[in-house]
């Protein structure tokens, strides 16, 4: 069933198919329950007490072939709690008593000109023996205050990556350009690819010298821009992850971008920008209607 998962995917993103995608929107909530049920009911190859105390100095610098570690630090968060909403794999849920090493990671890609931050989070105790790899939303590499929290939840060591840009999901873009009209290459090749594969591998580096063993398996679990992300690593980056849940992937990039204008485009037609209930009821359909 993992592979299933894994193998659907993987075949949507290839055939970008209108009625596999509905598919998938359809199997997403039957393969996250079953990937995340299995994988934390099976015993951990470390469980209990880390090996190393949650410092820096326990936490050598990782190794990330064409980047350069710039800074790296630890603490320890007792007692965390956090309200999430429905999101990546799950129903809104109350999480409370986290206990976890925060360890932050900086580092650059000497000559890109770029300062990315990655987060692993580690949980003090009960560690499942496992990874993930957290997603992000819009233009944001990473939810980290959202998706982390659920991963040590569930005895995961996890990893978010802020792609080196500010994490502000449908915020101004600007880090994309260099200047008016030229295009910053390097972040959005970090976006699209390039930290997400970095960030596999700090993260494991990072767990491998916390709890003194390799995880066992990993898994990335990302919606939306999160989804996207997930197909790409399946396409570029296969052997970081032993499986991937990747809902409702942001790709079809053709087709998206233009159902994200369509909304203001009409809007901007009606000269109408706040519709109430009973305006949407009595006029929005015969609009619709009339404009299709």
């Amino acid at each position: 069933m993992l592979c299933g998962c894994l193998v659907l995917s993987i075949v949507v993103y290839l055939l970008s198919q209108e009625v596999m995608l509905r598919y998938l929107d359809q199997m997403h909530w039957l393969c996250t329950y079953l990937l995340l049920s299995f994988t934390w009911a099976l015993p951990g190859e470390a469980e209990g007490t880390a090996t190393y105390t949650c410092t820096a100095t326990g936490i050598p610098f990782p190794e990330v072939f064409g980047a350069e570690i710039l800074l790296l630090s630890a603490s320890s968060v007792t007692n965390h709690s956090v309200s999430l909403g429905q999101a990546d794999a799950h129903f809104p849920i109350n999480i409370t008593g986290l206990d976890f090493c925060n360890v932050s990671v900086q580092y650059t890609h000497p000559g890109q000109n770029d300062r990315i931050n990655v987060q692993v989070w580690l949980p003090l105790r009960q560690w499942n023996g496992r990874f993930m790899g957290t997603g992000g939303g819009g233009f944001a590499t990473e939810i980290g205050a959202w998706s982390l929290p659920y991963a040590v939840s569930l005895g995961y060591s996890a990893v978010a990556t802020d792609g080196g840009h500010l994490s502000d999901i449908f915020g101004h873009v600007t880090w994309a350009l260099t200047s008016p009209g030229n295009i910053n290459w390097a972040l959005l090749q970090d976006f699209a690819a390039v930290a997400l594969d970095d960030a596999a591998t700090i993260g494991k580096a990072v767990t491998t010298a916390y709890y003194g063993s390799h995880p066992k398996y990993s898994y990335w679990n990302g919606c939306s821009t999160g989804g996207r992300q997930g197909m790409m690593m399946a396409q570029r980056y296969p052997s970081q992850y032993d499986g991937i849940l990747a809902g409702a992937p942001a790709i079809n990039w053709s087709r998206l971008t233009l159902g994200a204008y369509w909304a203001q485009l009409v809007m901007n037609q009606l000269g109408m920008y706040r519709l109430d209930i009973l305006t949407l009821n009595t006029y929005g359909f015969r609009c619709l209607s009339t404009t299709l």
